[in-house]
């Protein structure tokens, strides 16, 4: 059984940098997502404003398609 409620603030910084490596490999390797990091969008800013169209043209032509 493994126990849940691990001590890992006992392990000097060292151990914990190798615990969390340990783990964050064994996350990618079974495919598991758990990152609850916000990503940083601001490379999207003023998109919409270099749009030739409107929003709401842009949608309604792309419903269009769909039809």
């Amino acid at each position: 059984m493994i126990d849940k409620d691990l001590k890992i603030d006992i392990l000097p910084e060292e151990g914990r940098k190798e615990l969390m490596d340990f783990y964050e490999f064994l996350l990618k390797k079974y495919g598991i997502s758990v990152s609850k990091k916000k990503k940083n969008l601001s490379k999207f800013t003023g998109v919409l404003k270099k749009l030739s169209i409107k929003p709401e043209e842009y949608q309604r032509k792309t419903r269009e398609e769909w039809d």
